[in-house]
């Protein structure tokens, strides 16, 4: 059991205050852990915090399930969006709010490693396909799009397939750091209260 979440308002508006990827690695978690471990890491979180329950199979709210679990870890509040605002431009507010609460400089009780592939999954950088038409998107959902571990793929809430759950098993967590695993533990709990409100948002904003 987790103890009470205090309730913390997202901005009605981005606040473009976070730093945006420019062509070149430069914020200070870009090389610190591979892509193999960052999705390992986060699909570690995943698995552990939902187990066999209901999850959202859309990428961005998946990564929003998991940046609002880090958050109330950290900060004891689970971020709640006011009401009638758009689910436009999620995941760049996903990665404003990781970024406020995890990002540089501040201190979260958790490795650099984790906070690194938290971080990095979750930092939007343009798409450029098709080439005319760039869009934000970040490495963890453009992953989650092309190997889905959540299903019914027609359907925008789901469960995780026996390979997403895969993901939790000590054989899986032994490829990572002791510390951490002692992060994704430390914060799984909390990721199951963040996905059931993303589940609230989803229902209210879509009728598949």
């Amino acid at each position: 059991m987790i103890p009470a979440l205090e309730i913390l308002v997202v901005p009605a508006q981005l606040t473009k205050q976070a730093p945006f990827y420019t062509g070149v690695d430069q914020i200070w978690f870009d090389g610190v852990v591979d892509w193999k471990i960052r999705r390992r890491v986060m699909l570690s979180l995943l698995a552990l915090g939902v187990g066999e329950e209901q999850c959202p199979t859309i990428g961005e709210w998946v990564a929003l399930s998991l940046a609002g679990g880090v958050i109330a870890g950290v900060t004891g509040r689970q971020i709640k969006f006011p009401m009638g605002i758009s689910s436009e431009n999620l995941e760049e507010r996903t990665w404003e709010l990781l970024w406020q609460f995890v990002g540089d400089d501040t201190e979260t009780g958790l490795s650099r490693e984790f906070r690194a592939a938290i971080l990095r999954g979750c930092l939007p950088r343009f798409d450029h396909s098709p080439p005319d038409r760039p869009y934000l998107r970040t490495e963890f959902v453009t992953d989650w799009v092309y190997d889905p571990p959540a299903y019914p793929f027609m359907s925008s809430v789901g469960k995780l397939t026996k390979k997403g759950q895969s993901w939790a098993s000590e054989k899986s967590l032994a490829h990572l750091s002791p510390e951490v695993v002692a992060d994704i533990k430390r914060i799984a709990p909390y990721v199951r209260a963040s996905t059931d409100y993303a589940i609230v948002c989803i229902r209210e904003r879509y009728r598949w």
